[in-house]
């Protein structure tokens, strides 16, 4: 079945995640660990700043309050946990549903649509890599914000996605999911981390034995 209008989308989409709820537990989920990065970003912050706090107030160290670096210094500590630990991703990967609306493939092939909404297939002169992933374009549904993600380059890759088929984008789960299941074998479903087609009586994946939930 294809999911067109809105209700039936919101619908798929409520089920599809349903689905992932049910059979992957909370700890291994991406929330979980988006979580997880701020706990350990708060860590790092109290250890280090308590470890110079511990080491000003030893009998043997002298300083001057007026001293820039002791602001800089934790500044520049904290800085750097936070590139490091990336706690912001929190705000940056989140859930949701939407379009496609352009397609960037490793082999330099831009699918897109023309000003008259025909889709397009543009070859480009210079190969332009993306290490090993193509790039997809999807458009938050009800809205005009719009994410790029990139998707490893496999040989069932247009098999998957196409220019305005619709997908949800789920935090954690390497792969957009299609919503229309016709996508997928009969009597097969899609490991969302290597993107194998396993069979549908499977409780784990053959190739990277992660969870199988999308049947």
């Amino acid at each position: 079945m294809i999911y067109t209008t809105p209700s039936q989308l919101r619908e798929r989409h409520n089920s599809i995640m349903s689905s992932y709820k049910n059979t992957i537990p909370f700890y291994k989920r991406g929330s979980f660990f988006c979580l997880m990065r701020i706990v350990i970003f708060i860590a790092w912050c109290i250890v280090w700043l308590e470890s110079g706090n511990r080491y000003l107030n030893l009998d043997y160290v002298y300083y001057d309050t007026a001293d820039a670096r002791l602001l800089i210094i934790p500044m520049l500590l904290c800085t750097i946990g936070l590139f490091v630990i990336k706690p912001y991703k929190i705000f940056t990967t989140y859930t949701f549903y939407g379009k496609i609306e352009k397609i960037e493939k490793q082999s330099a092939e831009l699918v897109t649509k023309d000003k008259q909404g025909k889709k397009v297939v543009i070859k480009r002169m210079h190969m332009v890599m993306y290490d090993g992933y193509n790039i997809i374009t999807v458009k938050k549904k009800g809205g005009k914000r719009t994410k790029k993600i990139k998707v490893p380059n496999l040989a069932t890759f247009d098999r998957l996605y196409d220019l305005d088929s619709s997908v949800s984008v789920i935090n954690g789960v390497r792969f957009p999911v299609p919503m229309n299941k016709n996508v997928v074998p009969s009597g097969m479903c899609l490991c969302t981390k290597c993107g194998s087609f396993e069979k549908n009586t499977r409780t784990r994946c053959s190739m990277c034995f992660t969870t199988l939930w999308y049947k």
